[in-house]
């Protein structure tokens, strides 16, 4: 995922994004420990971790900036 497509969800949409995102990290940590020798997708835990920072760092900043009064 890029930056600005993750800075264009709401905040309630990237809080399920990060569950997915950690629960995959799991389940991909749990396949690369149950079988180390046959595991060939470990360039995916290196981006799915990546994915998870860039979303916490968005809800940080959309959870930090002020609200606009109307």
């Amino acid at each position: 995922m890029k930056m600005n497509e993750i800075q264009e969800m709401p905040v309630a949409e990237l809080q399920d994004k990060g569950r997915q995102l950690r629960k995959e990290l799991f389940e991909l940590n749990l396949q690369k420990g149950i079988d180390r020798d046959q595991f060939k997708r470990a360039h995916r835990i290196r981006e799915v971790r990546k994915d998870i920072a860039r979303v916490e760092t968005a809800l940080t900043g959309k959870k930090q900036a002020p609200v606009e009064a109307n």
